[in-house]
């Protein structure tokens, strides 16, 4: 997707007051662990170059193999630590990339989870802005009795 269209999505979500809400859990299937694509400040790495860099300055990068290429050119990887059983073999030193996922802005960037994954990204309002919604409308009078 390109950037145009990713500010226009994140717009018109704004917009409507909705976010990108997280549910489900892991199902340990190991499939989000063999496509993975990593960002380097705001882009996502395109180059063996770049990829290099980011392991020289974040070693526990070096736990990825590059695997392949996507549709727009972005570089996918795989993790070394994945076990035939398609759970973690490091899990305890697991890097931030694999702890934060799946990453909410995942939809922005036109990717998918895969289909075997339990967690769903839907698009929804919050309940905090449904809480805050109802606080704010006036309380109903009581009403008067007749006399």
């Amino acid at each position: 997707m390109n950037p145009l269209a990713r500010l226009w999505l994140w717009l018109w979500w704004r917009c409507a007051g909705r976010r990108v809400v997280l549910t489900g859990g892991c199902r340990q299937c190991g499939q989000c662990c063999q496509q993975i694509q990593i960002q380097q400040g705001r882009s996502w790495l395109r180059s063996r170059r770049q990829f290099r860099t980011l392991v020289r300055r974040q070693p526990e990068y070096d736990r990825f193999v590059i695997s392949g290429r996507d549709g727009s050119g972005c570089l996918l990887f795989c993790c070394r630590c994945l076990q035939p059983n398609g759970r973690c073999g490091d899990y305890a030193n697991r890097p931030d990339i694999c702890r934060q996922f799946p990453d909410r802005r995942l939809p922005q960037t036109g990717a998918r989870l895969p289909a075997s994954c339990g967690y769903q990204l839907q698009l929804a309002r919050p309940f905090t802005a449904h809480l805050a919604r109802s606080l704010s409308r006036p309380s109903p009078q009581p009403a008067k009795e007749r006399s």
